[in-house]
């Protein structure tokens, strides 16, 4: 039991009792009298007996119970939040008629118990769906959407004044209570035009700062998230929230904080015209609020559901055109122009579906709410007729309600931002790095695949200040073994270390610089030559560049470029060829002077020449530091100190190129003799 099972037996053992002894203040003074209690069980007039409050106590606690019941026999959790809220709506609306009924008997308003009573009614009711929603599905918010007005708190009083003058026309007031309305009317609207102005400049200005902390806090928290997380989410979803999503909440938030503070104030004062008015019609208008907040609490429930499949059909159709125009030599090369279109269209066609859906949505929420202000407005009517034919004199101004919401379109956005990373970059140490890495044990699934397994028990060993190439089928968990050594995924069980420290405690930024990979298809971005060698390296200085741009043989065709380092790359390295980019990539890799250098297939896309340039580079950086090549080219590997065969996860041989060619059964071998064969014929 925690605090919410202490506070629901403790409330409904006070509930029943109170609102019984409530009665015992049903008299003008402020004394208890018990009799009294006793007494209204013997008179049964709705419009004067308070016995429904008894009835509603008592529908509360059984309601409590059957829930903490139905709890504790199942495990099963269920969202009561609407239902509840139907109840305590309807308790609050039965209040508020029995507050007219009451005061249809002139003597009973001067009763303390009558007060005592509406007022634990309404508390009752707020306490009970509170409990509900702690013991099924507690959320902090609900949301719905609220249609804007342009009005504010000098327009409250307006129509007020505008019954004024005419009344003091009609009355015989004079010219001066003439002219004092209308300068009074003026200063209103001259009021309402000033803040009316200030109010929209600084909502301008307070959306922009909203969307530039949204989109900073969710692009920090994507940042930070493991490599598994991009593997199942698709590059169109997050720029689609952090794009479209994070722009139209900002936008969203900024007006419905505008909209709830301006109607906020209306509403305030409003409801105090309405009360110096007549408070007995105000409690008709209010009677309608419950329903109608209720009916918009449902449809934003509805409503967020079909936004947020309308953000997923956009996300869809953001991701296949950021893939096709992305890839359109490979689309103009197989001709699959139309079929890329249609296939976009058919994308289209579903968003378009759900926002018909939202459509049909949103025509039913404004014929609900029309049918609701008609029909209060009908009951004010009636009411007051009521009152008048009973000679109470009344005036009266319609109200439109104010339904207080929070608006949440984008429940993905927060999704993303609050989401934390399976794989937290905590580690503190900075050891001096040797470079001796080791696999004990290692089993790895990829988090997308996790019926595939990629490593199976591996165990191995790369000694400090050695070259080791990894070779083996393609699919075999070399490209595994370099994600794992760069702590992109973490192994399912087994450890990998270095220098005898888990990678996992080392700190993410220092191991990144000690530890650095040259991959098969390197990414350059939209910037200079120079801004991709001294990527995420804002320490190092130009001799650091330079020193590293000829380690990795990158100088000289930099130089022969128009406009040397702060040649423009292109968009992904496109004004680049595979060989300069791949150098590019080395050079970006030595400025860090890292302790292990990682080639995955640096050169397997390359030509002779490109791949003679590169594995010059190569050379020349392996010198002093641990090298680990992923490759499959004699070329690449004869030189290597030890050469590791992986085989369907597993380490299948080890040694240097002459004593596995010396085993002619080995995988080595063959796949070697397989090379050569293919480069005779």
């Amino acid at each position: 039991m925690n605090a919410v099972h202490y506070f629901l037996i403790f409330f409904v053992a006070v509930d029943l009792p109170l609102t019984m002894l409530l009665f015992g203040f049903y008299s003008p003074d402020w004394l208890f009298h018990p009799d009294l209690i006793s007494k209204q069980y013997t008179r049964m007039n709705y419009t004067s007996s308070p016995l429904d409050f008894v009835v509603l106590a008592v529908l509360r606690a059984a309601l409590l119970v059957a829930l903490c019941i139905h709890l504790y026999l199942s495990d099963r959790r269920v969202n009561l939040k609407m239902p509840s809220l139907g109840v305590a709506t309807a308790i609050y609306s039965h209040t508020l008629v029995k507050l007219l009924c009451f005061s249809e008997h002139p003597e009973m308003l001067s009763y303390p118990g009558v007060w005592m009573t509406l007022t634990w009614s309404i508390l009752a009711a707020a306490v009970f769906f509170v409990l509900c929603c702690q013991l099924t599905a507690p959320r902090l918010f609900e949301y719905g959407r609220l249609d804007e007005t342009e009005r504010n708190l000098t327009r409250v009083f307006i129509p007020a004044f505008t019954g004024r003058v005419l009344a003091d026309i009609a009355l015989g007031g004079g010219m001066a209570a003439l002219v004092r309305s209308v300068i009074l009317m003026s200063l209103l609207a001259l009021s309402s035009t000033i803040f009316g102005g200030l109010r929209g400049g600084t909502f301008t200005y307070a959306s922009a700062l909203v969307s530039r902390q949204i989109k900073l806090d969710l692009f920090r928290s994507l940042i930070k998230q493991e490599i598994a997380f991009f593997d199942t989410t698709k590059s169109g979803e997050t720029v689609s929230r952090l794009s479209s999503d994070c722009q139209v909440m900002a936008t969203n938030v900024s007006t419905h904080v505008n909209v709830f503070l301006r109607n906020f104030v209306m509403c305030v004062g409003s409801l105090c015209v309405m009360l110096y008015m007549s408070w007995r019609l105000t409690m008709v208008t209010l009677i309608a609020v419950p329903f109608t907040g209720f009916i918009t609490k449902w449809y934003g429930s509805y409503y967020d559901k079909l936004s947020e499949e309308t953000q997923t059909t956009i996300a869809k159709a953001n991701n296949k055109a950021e893939e096709v125009l992305g890839s359109m030599r490979t689309v103009r090369s197989f001709a699959c122009e139309m079929f890329e279109v249609k296939a976009f269209e058919e994308d289209l066609d579903v968003t378009l579906k759900m926002n018909r859906k939202k459509s049909l949505a949103y025509m039913g929420y404004t014929w609900n709410n029309e049918f609701n202000q008609n029909g209060v407005l009908i009951a004010v009517l009636c009411y007051g007729g009521h009152l008048v034919m009973s000679v109470a004199r009344i005036r009266h101004r319609w109200y439109y309600g104010l339904c207080w919401v929070i608006q949440k379109e984008f429940p993905q956005v927060f999704e993303y931002m609050h989401r934390k990373p399976a794989m937290p970059f905590d580690g503190e140490q900075r050891p001096i790095v040797q470079g001796t890495i080791c696999f004990e044990d290692v089993y790895f699934t990829y988090p997308s695949r996790p019926n595939n397994p990629v490593l199976k028990g591996l165990n191995l060993t790369i000694k400090a200040g050695t070259t080791v190439a990894l070779v083996g089928p393609s699919g075999g968990g070399k490209s595994s073994i370099v994600s794992l050594i760069q702590h992109m995924y973490e192994p399912d069980s087994g450890s990998i270390t270095i220098d005898g420290i888990p990678i996992q405690n080392v700190d993410h930024e220092y191991y990144h610089e000690r530890v650095a990979l040259v991959a098969q298809e390197p990414i350059l971005y939209n910037g200079t030559v120079r801004e991709n060698i001294l990527y995420g390296c804002d320490w190092a200085t130009e001799d650091d560049m330079l020193e590293a741009a000829r380690k990795a043989n990158a100088h000289n065709f930099v130089m022969e470029l128009e406009k040397n380092y702060d040649t423009q790359c292109g968009d992904r390295g496109v004004q680049m060829s595979g060989g300069q980019k791949q150098r590019i990539a080395i050079a970006r890799a030595m400025v860090r002077n890292p302790c292990v250098l990682i080639l995955d297939e640096a050169t397997s896309a390359l030509d002779a020449e490109s791949e003679a340039q590169v594995q010059e580079a190569i050379n020349r950086c392996a010198g002093k530091r641990t090298v680990l090549i992923v490759a499959h080219r004699l070329s690449t590997v004869e030189r290597a100190d030890a050469i590791a065969v992986i085989q369907k996860g597993s380490l299948v041989q080890i040694g240097t190129h002459d004593s596995l060619m010396e085993d002619t059964e080995g995988l080595y071998y063959s796949l070697i003799s397989k090379q050569l064969l293919a480069a005779v014929d």
